[in-house]
């Protein structure tokens, strides 16, 4: 998973892209109301990707502004940047997602960073504090500042880990939760089998199944066995008891 950070000048990369690419765009400095965001002007490869200066958002009631510090280039930001979708389905995908590029043009889906800015009724965080956060579908984390409510998916960033390492987390974690606890249900004592064990999704399946109590067997390549087992220390004294199968060749 590609690492993009925004915030900070001296390091500027879109997916693998450094600053001094040509296609980055020339950077200059920002007006308060503007910001930089890397924009997907048409459907394509890496090289349709632009730093442009786009308006910054402006709070409302129950809002809070954070400035990104970091964000991730996930596998379902290259799909909708490339428009891969499964053979038949490219028509629907455009109707859904936008004809010549992506409706939402600045992709990103979770982040790290710090709020800025809080609206009126504002509780639970107040300028300052570090936050790590899921957009979703709503995306727009490739930009150096995003409006989230206060009720959206949004947390104190966990002590110890740096920008980029909390921005790895959502992705993973929210899909792996969506599934184990309201698609499969899953009670404590049931055997849940996970494939891809080391990938984001697994390593965080692997720790919330164990958490919850069922008994996790879980399934990586030779390679990537020492991350599975990290993930099922992580996951605490009841994931002890867990099962690791490395087979070579998966993922």
């Amino acid at each position: 998973m590609h690492l993009c950070i925004l915030a900070q000048g001296a390091r500027e990369f879109v997916d693998g892209a450094s600053a001094s690419d040509p296609r980055m765009g020339r950077m200059t400095s920002s007006a308060s109301e503007t910001m930089r965001a890397v924009e997907v002007t048409h459907y394509g490869d890496p090289g349709v990707l632009r730093v442009r200066a786009v308006p910054r958002p402006t709070v409302s009631a129950g809002e809070l502004l954070v400035r990104v510090r970091a964000s991730t280039v996930s596998s379902g930001d290259a799909r909708v940047r490339a428009m891969r979708v499964p053979p038949g389905m490219k028509l629907l995908g455009r109707l859904a997602l936008g004809w010549r590029g992506p409706r939402r043009a600045v992709l990103g889906t979770d982040l790290a960073g710090e709020v800025v800015e809080v609206g009126a009724g504002v509780t639970r965080f107040r300028v300052g504090d570090a936050v790590v956060a899921f957009v979703g579908a709503a995306m727009g984390a490739h930009a150096e500042y995003v409006k989230l409510r206060e009720d959206a998916p949004l947390l104190p960033m966990p002590e110890g880990l740096s920008w980029e390492e909390a921005a790895a987390l959502p992705f993973g974690a929210c899909t792996a939760l969506h599934y184990l606890r309201r698609e499969a249900r899953l009670q404590p004592g049931e055997r849940v089998l996970i494939l891809g064990a080391s990938g984001a999704v697994g390593a965080a399946a692997v720790q919330i199944a164990s958490h919850d109590g069922a008994e996790v067997t879980a399934v990586c390549s030779a390679a990537n066995a020492a991350l599975a087992r990290e993930a099922r220390r992580e996951g605490g004294p009841r994931l002890q008891h867990a099962r690791l199968h490395a087979r070579l060749g998966d993922g």
